[in-house]
């Protein structure tokens, strides 16, 4: 019978060095693959915007080029819009919209009471720029009713923006105002009015509404709201609430009952001049009135 002769002992060093090796090479690719499963790279082409805040979209509408129509001569630019905007937004899960003031916003005035509406071709070149930034349209144009106003909301993951036209009558120009929010501050916005109406709900009944506003005045420890609801056949309501550091009280319906107005001042209701001489709000809510 013919013996086999050991391996060299070179060869079978060499063999081991190889055997672990491959075992390392293993180890490392294994380790690469669930490295690659627990921490994956973003993909490059997502389309990210979650760095853009209301300012930057903002500043960016304004630019010279970004929508073409204003690059004419026809357009005044206005950073400062003087007064609160508001953005009004409707979520899917409520049956109303809510006004919120805008974050940031910039308004274009038509520089002559003749000029042709181009309110739709505006729409239309905000809505080119805004879904280049990750925007989709929310809902279609309010129609433009008796006071002329159209609205169009855009969303993204993290903003809200809208273009309000108002247009000319014989005594003033065309504006065009664009404003954006954070989403946050609408879902706080939809929280608070929430709030506010289950407390009037607990003793009152509301016909329904579309569009809830809320106004504040504060003062030290108190805060008045206005909640001014827009009904279905267009009439309003407008409900005062009062908070004292952290308990919010429903005082009146400042629409209906006995009050009403005498020579341009606000004369009020029986339930609101009892709340007059509540020492809880001292003399916080005859202020509001004066």
């Amino acid at each position: 019978m013919q013996k086999h002769s050991p391996a060299h002992p070179k060869l079978r060093i060499i063999l081991i060095a190889i055997s672990v090796l491959l075992v390392l090479l293993l180890i490392s690719i294994g380790s690469i693959l669930i490295l690659r499963v627990m921490y994956p790279r973003p993909s490059t082409s997502q389309h990210t915007d979650t760095a853009q805040s209301a300012d930057s979209i903002v500043t960016s509408f304004s630019a010279a080029s970004s929508i073409p129509e204003f690059s004419t001569d026809a357009y005044q630019l206005s950073k400062d819009t003087g007064t609160h905007v508001y953005i009004f937004s409707k979520d899917t899960s409520h049956e109303y919209g809510v006004n919120v003031t805008a974050k940031s916003s910039v308004i274009y005035y038509a520089k002559t009471v003749a000029q042709v509406d181009h309110g739709q071709l505006i729409i239309d070149q905000t809505t080119s720029f805004l879904k280049a930034k990750g925007f989709t349209l929310s809902q279609q144009p309010v129609p433009k009713g008796e006071e002329g106003t159209s609205r169009t909301a855009y969303t993204s993951s993290t903003l809200v923006c809208q273009l309000s036209i108002i247009l000319p009558n014989t005594t003033s120009v065309a504006s065009y105002t664009f404003a954006c929010q954070d989403q946050a501050a609408i879902a706080q916005e939809y929280t608070t009015i929430e709030q506010l109406l289950n407390l009037y709900k607990k003793t009152n009944t509301i016909s329904p509404y579309s569009e809830a506003l809320r106004v504040v005045t504060t003062d030290g420890n108190k805060i008045a709201s206005f909640v001014t609801l827009t009904h279905a056949d267009a009439s309003r309501s407008q409900l005062l609430f009062i908070t004292v550091d952290t308990t919010t009280h429903y005082i009146a319906n400042l629409s209906e009952g006995d009050g009403g107005s005498s020579n341009g001042k606000y004369v009020p209701s029986k339930a609101l001049t009892a709340a007059f001489q509540d020492p809880t709000y001292g003399t916080f809510l005859q202020t509001l009135f004066k």
